[in-house]
């Protein structure tokens, strides 16, 4: 099992991994922690499908409870959901010394760890990511929050959990619809790392694309170990972990104007298309090469984009903007970008025609 550290607020948080590391569950945070109650925030969909694994590690826990998270979606990440956990929470005594345990992907940790960030002003957490997206990208980071409004993620909280269990056998359950969602945040550290990262990624595209095991662990721990480097060095997103939003103001976006039926991560990438045509535009990037992964990703995940205005309507919302107006990420070379880039108008329109053409339509010039 790998153990990877990161010093972020004045805080240790360990991220492990590692094939069958969920069995090392109770060992892991039961340490000098006393705590009184355990409870379980899980996608039902997991507790279905690892049912067997999940009820041998809880079954080893005294004063456990479980919550199964229902129809787990974008639509249900709301306040609605979080106070049903609340009510959960107080029926079965919770206080301040117990801890809450989500297993799921990235919607379950933002709702789990949103309730655990209020509840009684802040209670121990602990996620256990199970796809992909989770796993490489939003497990780790202390963000946490639901949507309101129609608005992704836009009441929310930073609060890291006390440690991340990554256990890729997890991934076993994912569709590949899911398992594409995963991917296409991994695109966006091709972007955002060297050219190395890139060049890994490219090597090993066909295994990953697979599913081949140590591919996964691979990629997966080379995800989380930038993102945690990171985030060490800007917990709060004032300057360098604006880098990670590259792709997801349009991401977001697509995903809320095509009514959540683009999942996160396939709207992501198509962010990650508009922002590379859109970095193209302003700085008269012509690096072709660029744009072969997500070639191969929309080769593999077909999608149909909504109107420019509609998506355009929904980053006017985005929660990074500044007043009235629209930021993003702009693509200097693989590892340098530049944040907090104002889009006009003209060029927003362009840049999304031309990403609606390229996913579409396959063509990228």
């Amino acid at each position: 099992m790998e153990q990877l550290n990161f010093k972020i607020s004045n805080r240790t948080i360990s991220v492990y991994l590692g094939k069958n590391s969920f069995f090392n569950l109770y060992s892991l945070a039961s340490p000098d922690k006393n705590y009184s109650k355990y409870f379980f925030i899980i996608d039902e969909k997991i507790l279905i499908f690892h049912a067997e694994k999940i009820s041998e590690v809880i079954s080893r826990i005294d004063n456990a409870s479980v919550f199964p998270l229902k129809s787990v979606s974008e639509k249900n990440k709301n306040i609605n959901t979080v106070e049903n956990l609340y009510t959960w929470l107080l029926e079965k005594g919770a206080d301040r010394k117990s801890i809450i345990i989500a297993i799921g992907g990235g919607i379950s940790g933002d709702i789990a760890g949103f309730a655990a960030s209020t509840f009684m002003r802040g209670i121990d957490f602990v996620n256990v990511p199970t796809t992909l997206l989770s796993m490489a990208d939003s497990a780790l980071g202390g963000k946490t929050g639901v949507n309101f409004g129609g608005t992704k993620n836009i009441i929310g909280s930073f609060f890291h959990p006390r440690f991340i269990l990554i256990d890729p056998d997890f991934l076993s359950a994912l569709d590949e619809k899911q398992y594409l969602s995963g991917m296409g945040e991994i695109l966006k550290y091709c972007y955002i790392a060297d050219n190395q990262f890139l060049e890994r990624f490219l090597r090993n595209e066909a295994e990953i694309y697979n599913r081949s095991s140590d591919a996964l662990s691979e990629i997966i721990l080379q995800s989380v170990q930038l993102k945690g480097n990171v985030v060490e060095y800007d917990p709060v997103e004032t300057s360098l972990r604006k880098i990670l939003n590259f792709g997801h103001t349009w991401g977001h976006a697509i995903e809320s104007a095509s009514d959540f039926k683009i999942d996160h991560g396939i709207a992501v990438a198509a962010g990650l298309a508009a922002d590379l045509f859109l970095s193209g535009l302003y700085n008269n990037m012509t690096d072709k090469n660029l744009f072969t992964p997500l070639k191969t990703f929309f080769a593999k995940a077909p999608i149909e984009l909504p109107p420019f205005e509609i998506v355009y309507r929904f980053m006017q919302k985005d929660k990074k903007n500044r007043g009235d107006k629209i930021l993003s990420v702009l693509l200097i070379k693989p590892g340098e970008l530049l944040v907090d880039f104002e889009i006009e108008y003209s060029f927003a329109e362009k840049a999304y025609t031309l990403a609606k053409k390229f996913i579409e339509g396959g063509k990228s010039f």
